[in-house]
């Protein structure tokens, strides 16, 4: 089994920007998608594994949402998480000042 087997890639802005249009495009044409809102996570918690390589575990939409998660993890499944900012492509920590403020 290879070290990448399973990861998850980190999608750029890029792709989320072109999967939202197609959601929006196809949205026009069903009434069904009128009152449902589209939620685009701004982050990404990852894992750090031992062999170097992040996995992701989930998305979250926003900054308090992420440090309740990271938070749960830590208790249940404790490891070395990272969140990613998709807005800025960089791993930020959500328990820093500045980071609190955004």
């Amino acid at each position: 089994m290879s070290a990448t087997a399973g990861l998850t890639r980190i999608r750029s802005d890029y792709e989320y920007r072109n999967a939202a249009k197609t959601i929006n495009k196809h949205a026009e044409d069903s009434p069904r998608f009128e009152t449902e809102s589209i939620m685009i996570a701004k982050y990404d918690i990852f894992e750090l594994r031992s062999d170097g390589s992040f996995v992701r575990v989930e998305a979250v939409e926003d900054i308090l949402a992420a440090k309740q998660r990271l938070d749960i993890l830590s208790i249940k499944e404790p490891g070395d998480y990272h969140l990613w900012d998709s807005s800025t492509h960089k791993f930020v920590n959500p328990f820093k000042e500045s980071a609190s403020s955004r």
